[in-house]
């Protein structure tokens, strides 16, 4: 029960740090869209 309710939660922060990467570097690409 502990190990699957971690492996959820682990789950969970990869998921949200995939999203949050995605989302950065979208941004990064529009500044650089933006300068040039």
């Amino acid at each position: 029960m502990t190990l699957a309710k971690h492996f959820t939660q682990m789950v969970a922060v990869i998921g949200l740090v995939a999203v949050y990467l995605r989302y950065f570097h979208h941004i990064v690409g529009n500044k650089r869209r933006q300068r040039l």
